[in-house]
């Protein structure tokens, strides 16, 4: 354990730090440890349950998205995904200004973690755009359950994502842009499968036909998107001014 004074490594069994003679307090010690090794044990848990989860979400996405549900651990595994995919996008942005303008490129906060945040708003939106075309077609779900749908779905867009960086980095440039293309298109079949998917896994007919929810949908996410786009716009126009 460490001095609460000034951090030098003790042991267990002492009753004041050696270094500054501050006593120590082993019950705090050991509730400080209890909840680093609470933390630990939760992170643990949760990794191998996303992990657990990824296999069918790839295999039949469209399958495991209809049984998905608004449980915290659907959640918290839809989440991830999302989160990672708002990261993903921006860091291969930054991935290629870094190999091509060494020493150059913006620095990581404005290139990657701006942006990440800029588009997990985004996303944040879409999913209530989503949520309100649902409400349209009278279909009983909770926001949580269309976040958790759409989250299996991005789970292929997300991978792709991810492929696309490590072709960038081990030198296949074009091949990269091609899947990170297919990438951006399946994150746009993405949210219109959401809407299909929840109509489909309803046990109540729609009060409005799932042809124009996706329409409804599709009206919405360009709304959204350009008023986020003209956001996002000024804010990298102010970086570089």
């Amino acid at each position: 354990m460490q001095c609460p004074n000034c951090k030098t490594v003790i042991s267990e069994e002492a009753s004041f730090c050696g270094e500054c003679g501050t006593p120590v307090n082993k019950q705090e010690a050991f509730d400080s440890n209890a909840k680093s090794n609470e933390f630990v044990e939760q992170s643990k848990a949760i990794s191998k349950a996303y992990i657990s989860y990824l296999p069918n979400a790839i295999k039949h996405p469209y399958a495991s998205s209809k049984h998905m549900t608004d449980n915290k651990g659907d959640m918290i595994n839809s989440i991830i995904t999302l989160l990672l995919f708002s990261f993903l996008i921006p860091f291969f942005s930054y991935v290629v200004a870094h190999s091509f303008y060494r020493g150059l490129t913006p620095s990581f906060w404005d290139m990657t973690l701006r942006p990440f945040i800029l588009i997990t708003i985004s996303i944040a939106v879409i999913t209530a755009v989503m949520f309100g075309v649902i409400k349209l077609m009278k279909l009983n779900y909770s926001f949580i359950r269309v976040m958790t749908t759409f989250g299996t779905l991005m789970v292929l867009p997300t991978l792709s994502v991810a492929v696309s960086i490590v072709l960038f980095i081990i030198g296949l440039q074009e091949f990269s842009m091609v899947v990170l293309g297919f990438a951006l298109i399946l994150f746009t079949l993405s949210f219109i499968a959401t809407i299909i998917s929840l109509a489909d896994a309803s046990d109540t007919k729609p009060a409005i036909d799932g042809y124009y929810g996706v329409i409804l949908t599709i009206i919405g996410v360009l709304i959204a998107g350009q008023i986020l786009g003209e956001a996002l716009s000024e804010i990298m126009l102010f970086n570089y001014l």
